[in-house]
């Protein structure tokens, strides 16, 4: 197996690597993602300000009906008064009941206006809430657009590095499909370069810095001659024996 040229793809693949942390650490992504960050933020906002205007509204309801039932209790006690105000003799034991009833609608009412009020200046306090989030959101939309626009031309001046290391890697590709296919899959498996390296039989250790374990004995008889390959037990990257020149 060529492995060689197996790490000079795999130096092409970390450089492309690094080229990607470097757009992403860039001040126009960085500033990308404070912008969406804020404008997450804005459209949290924006449904939190539609459950509370959803909120108002139910209260707002529930209130007008009540109010609603009490005048009309109040309209029949009035009937009732002009129905008597004629007559010579009233019970006044009833009309006491009937004056107690009216004062006491007319205190429920008084609230329930007040109820009315108080969810009226809530609902104008939520609308202009809600049009400053959505004249915000509308800004840094138009923020977000210039701030891409700044980082596709960041990224142009690194697309002519890409498209030479694409170049290189794809020709060594076509050159080691076997091997390839092994770079694949240890890459997949692993979440940081590199993926593979040289091993020294006489170290008996793995190469990798993060891993540095004693390769067990069952591994190191797979790992005896210049050619031969096998995967650390441990961090699970490939290990190989280079060949003399």
């Amino acid at each position: 197996m060529n492995f060689q040229k197996l790490l000079e793809y795999q130096s092409y693949d970390m450089k492309c690597d690094s080229l990607m942390r470097e757009l992403k650490n860039s001040e126009e992504n960085e500033k990308i993602v404070a912008i969406n960050k804020q404008l997450n933020e804005a459209v949290a906002k924006i449904y939190k300000l539609n459950d509370v205007a959803g909120a108002l509204l139910n209260e707002f309801n529930s209130i007008k009906q009540r109010l609603d039932e009490s005048s009309r209790e109040l309209d029949d006690l009035a009937d009732i008064f002009e129905e008597n105000k004629d007559l010579d003799e009233v019970d006044a034991t009833e009309m006491e009941h009937y004056l107690k009833q009216a004062k006491k609608l007319k205190d429920k009412i008084d609230s329930l206006e007040s109820g009315l009020k108080t969810v009226r200046t809530k609902a104008a306090a939520a609308l202009k809430e809600y049009d400053e989030v959505r004249a915000r959101g509308a800004k840094l939309s138009d923020m977000k657009a210039g701030a891409e626009d700044k980082f596709k031309a960041r990224r142009m001046t690194y697309q002519s590095q890409f498209e030479e290391l694409k170049s290189k890697m794809d020709a060594i590709r076509k050159l080691i499909p076997e091997e390839m296919a092994l770079y694949d899959k240890t890459k997949a498996a692993l979440n940081r370069a590199p993926y593979v390296l040289e091993y020294d039989p006489k170290t008996k250790k793995c190469p990798y810095a993060l891993c540095q374990m004693d390769i067990y004995a069952d591994t190191q008889a797979k790992l005896k001659q210049p050619g031969d390959h096998a995967e650390c037990p441990n961090c699970g990257r490939l290990l190989f024996i280079p060949k003399q020149d």
